[in-house]
């Protein structure tokens, strides 16, 4: 028999109820707009995802195979037209298949198990989506008494039970000063990475090619399920883990400087060029875009504000070989052409 690593297990099974939540959601007819953006980043997070919605899809995919039912794509992130959703589609495809038993009884199978698994998440864990707009920084408490602050332009899902107490950051990132519990780990998830604590204070960022958690006080567990692989963080220690898996160096950190996104302030030390932008974009309807990838790699200390980017971009201009371009669509970065 295979033993299946305890962590490994739980994120599966995780990752499965999350599932059935967004299959009993969508065709609930309540989905809003935000909320199917928050399930398409869901399913790109991770191919798991993908994979655990596919599985469950299959059910309603089946109604394909029935004669006189409409089809519909059996791609997972394209099953969620506008029309999807809407009460009347179910009673158009019920009126539609009244005379045909098969049909019929594989609607009913399907409604059964959405009905069961909205019934049974209910009963399991509170669920819950929480998401920011560009420039808007948010400040939440979840139920079990934890507090977090949101990021601009980010979203987290939430899962709380008697058992455990589960958040996936599904874009940008958040600062949790949790509420301690021993008998129910906290789990931050991050793509395929874990940040597991009982009660503690650390700040997670999810950005385009890694993932950094800053502990400000406690101690943290950060795992890579692919791997595995874990290392214990304590107050004062930041590590970054890069989308190949790769640890980095476990390192002190200054928490005025690394917090200060909370009042607006961006502070970064030898912090490569692609992440900046991406945080400063949280911020920005007109976005920064890197047009030489080279230049993502590019390293830059810098110290500003949000509202004083244009200074901080001609800052990085007359230290480094790039060249600021600014139009009507966005503000890109070249490199700059060798007189």
């Amino acid at each position: 028999m295979t033993n299946v690593d305890p962590q490994l297990q739980a994120r599966r099974d995780d990752i499965d109820a999350r599932a059935r939540q967004w299959l009993a959601h969508i065709y609930s007819g309540e989905i809003t707009e935000q909320e199917r953006a928050g399930f398409q980043d869901w399913l790109a997070a991770s191919s798991e995802h993908r994979a655990a919605f596919q599985s469950l899809n299959e059910l309603w995919t089946s109604l394909d195979r029935v004669p006189h039912i409409e089809d519909e794509p059996a791609d997972p992130a394209a099953r969620v037209p506008a029309d999807a959703a809407k009460p009347a589609r179910w009673r158009e495809v019920l009126h539609r298949a009244s005379s045909l038993r098969m049909a019929a009884g594989l609607i009913v199978a399907v409604t059964a198990v959405v009905a069961l698994a909205t019934l049974q998440m209910r009963s399991r864990a509170e669920q819950h989506l929480f998401t920011t707009q560009i420039g808007e920084i948010r400040e939440l408490d979840l139920t079990d008494g934890s507090k977090l602050v949101l990021r601009a332009d980010s979203a987290i899902s939430s899962s709380m039970s008697s058992d455990e107490r589960n958040v996936t950051i599904e874009r940008g990132g958040a600062y949790f000063d949790v509420s301690r519990d021993e008998t129910r780990p906290f789990v931050v998830s991050a793509g395929d990475i874990d940040v597991r604590v009982h009660g503690t204070a650390f700040d997670v960022l999810k950005g385009p090619s890694s993932v950094t958690v800053s502990v400000t006080h406690g101690h943290v567990t950060v795992s890579d399920l692919t791997k595995p692989r874990s290392v214990q963080l304590t107050g004062g220690q930041q590590l970054t883990v890069l989308a190949n898996g790769e640890f980095g160096a476990v390192v002190e950190f200054d928490s005025q400087r690394v917090l200060g996104w909370r009042e607006g302030r961006f502070s970064y030390r030898n912090a490569r060029l692609e992440d900046i932008v991406a945080d400063v974009n949280r911020y920005r309807i007109k976005k920064i875009v890197i047009e030489d990838e080279a230049l993502a790699d590019l390293r830059i200390t810098t110290m500003f504000r949000a509202e004083n980017v244009d200074q901080m971009l001609a800052g990085i201009a007359a230290t480094e070989p790039v060249t600021i371009v600014h139009s009507a669509a966005a503000i890109s970065i070249r490199r700059r052409e060798q007189p």
